[in-house]
């Protein structure tokens, strides 16, 4: 049976909350009003249908599973294709420190558990519960639209005696959390290049007479995506990855570029990042350093780049959204003013501290099977306040290849 689809009302200081941390653990405020799911429960103790309990509201911690993975509850982004569906189910349980779940009686005892989670969702979105305890959820009929979807939660358990005069004191968990789904716009490469008002540019034809032998025997890698994703202020803010958010994954091209852009995003970039910055980490780095000087490159925009003498291939991987040029920073400047640091202590920032970071990336493309281009590049084209600091190219084009330029 379909739920009723619901549309929240959120309070300004709340959705402050929501932008900042996407109304994740204990970061969020810990019982939003109102609550429907602590409401629905509370209202069945007070009624007595659960028997002889007195509760109490406990500010507790809720997260959301996607696709039977656990949301970051510190904030979390999902790039769906359009009328993907999606699996979302919600757990939750006693903040740190929180008092005990029931008070506990000699004698014969009966258990009572009540869990009530209540989805609200955008207008348009379509949630149909499964009978399991999650639900399904789609983004309807709408093409680039941003959903958040949000779990209101409340879980009683307590365990009372039958014969017991003295009511049985639980509390009763309760929370809200939600992710971030953003729909992906279709590409059609037959069409003018333009996206919802954004001139994206024509892609290169994989299969024309131009194109070279490799991309010919390689055309269904460039194909052009046909997926775009709306990259705004809200979606910018929101993880992507455990370590950077979807703008830092994909910065803009020029300073002046739109607050709202469109980019494609490949999956293998972002598996294959994830675990790169898992691999720093292992060596006793910080993947919190590590920034993207580029992301996704449209077409149009490589176009704007060769008129200011910054030439890419015209099949570059950054139209496909699988390349970034990367540095590891010294933890000092902000993302935003990058530049490649001294890893290796030297003194120097050279080809020596790439070549360390180009080692990990090699054996993160051999674990993954996630093969491509990792090239050592001694001065970054820019534009940007990264301008002549050396990177890391990398990208998944199928196949393994090393390169260096200006070394």
């Amino acid at each position: 049976m379909k739920n009723p689809k619901r549309t929240p009302f959120i309070p300004k200081f709340y959705a402050a909350l929501l932008m900042a941390g996407l109304a994740g653990g204990a970061n969020a405020d810990p019982v939003p009003t109102p609550n429907p799911a602590a409401e629905a429960v509370m209202g069945a103790v007070q009624a007595k249908a659960l028997g002889n309990v007195e509760t109490t509201l406990t500010p507790s911690l809720v997260q959301v599973e996607v696709n039977g993975q656990m949301a970051d509850p510190a904030g979390a982004v999902y790039l769906i294709e359009p009328g993907e569906e999606v699996t979302l189910r919600a757990s939750v349980s006693a903040a740190p420190g929180g008092p005990a779940r029931s008070e506990r009686f000699k004698g014969v005892f009966r258990q009572t558990s009540f869990k009530e989670v209540i989805w609200e969702g955008e207008p348009d979105d379509t949630i149909v519960t499964t009978g399991d305890g999650s639900i399904k959820w789609n983004p309807g009929t709408s093409n680039g639209k941003v959903s958040y979807v949000t779990a209101s939660v409340a879980y009683l358990e307590a365990m009372r005696s039958v014969d017991a005069t003295v009511p049985t004191k639980a509390p009763v968990l309760s929370g809200r959390a939600g992710v971030l789904f953003v729909t992906g716009v279709p590409f059609d490469r037959t069409g003018d290049g333009m996206v919802q008002g954004t001139n994206i540019g024509i892609y290169p034809n994989e299969r024309g007479d131009k194109a070279p032998d490799i991309v010919k025997s390689n055309e269904k890698l460039y194909a052009p995506p046909t997926t775009l994703y709306r990259l705004d202020e809200r979606t910018a803010a929101a993880k992507v990855l455990p370590y950077m958010t979807l703008g830092e994954l994909s910065p803009p091209t020029f300073p002046e570029s739109s607050s709202v852009r469109y980019l494609a995003v490949s999956p293998r970039l972002i598996r294959f990042m994830t675990r790169f910055g898992a691999k720093l980490r292992e060596a006793g780095l910080d993947p919190g350093r590590l920034a993207v000087l580029r992301g996704f490159v449209s077409p149009n925009e490589r176009l704007r780049l060769e008129q200011r003498n910054i030439r890419l291939a015209e099949f570059t991987r950054f139209q496909y959204g699988d390349a970034v040029a990367l540095v590891y920073t010294d933890g000092k400047t902000s993302r935003k003013d990058a530049r490649m640091a001294d890893l290796t202590n030297d003194g120097l920032v050279d080809e020596q501290d790439l070549s360390k970071l180009a080692t990990m990336a090699k054996e993160v493309m051999d674990e993954l099977q996630n093969y491509g281009g990792v090239g050592m590049v001694a001065k970054f084209e820019g534009p940007g306040a990264a301008t002549g600091s050396p990177c890391l190219h990398v990208d998944l084009r199928g196949w393994y290849v090393a390169f260096k330029e200006g070394y």
